[in-house]
């Protein structure tokens, strides 16, 4: 892959790995020689994911403060130090989903879900 500027060697975690963009950004991070993180909740996925690219895998849940600060300090750890961050964590939830993948309207939007979502960001 060809990029403007080079991130061979680069420090980074990124949270938020395992979805579909965070997937994304981690190949093609992991293709730029970056020495990476990867971050996220489901734990099993982030290490499938991580053995696969050849690269770190840590557990986290944004929404405690506590796990974030262990999975910095791991990547600190192991690297010396970090370059980036990329913050991809995001929810959906799958059982708000009525119509396909039509959210219900702002209206109707259960509070604890809102609450979630925003605690996630």
């Amino acid at each position: 892959m060809s990029t403007p500027f080079d991130l061979s060697g680069k420090r980074v975690i990124l949270v938020g790995a395992t979805g579909v963009l965070g997937r994304a950004f981690a190949c093609m991070l992991a293709e730029a020689g970056v020495r990476l993180t990867l971050a996220d909740l489901p734990t099993t996925a982030v290490k499938d994911l991580a053995a696969k690219l050849g690269v770190r895998g840590e557990h986290v849940d944004v929404t405690d403060e506590g796990s974030v600060v262990a999975a910095v300090a791991g990547a600190v750890t192991a690297y010396g130090g970090l370059d980036g961050a990329v913050g991809n964590a995001a929810i959906t939830s799958e059982a708000l989903m009525a119509d396909g993948d039509a959210l219900p309207s702002f209206e109707t939007y259960p509070q604890d879900a809102w609450k979630r979502t925003l605690d996630v960001k």
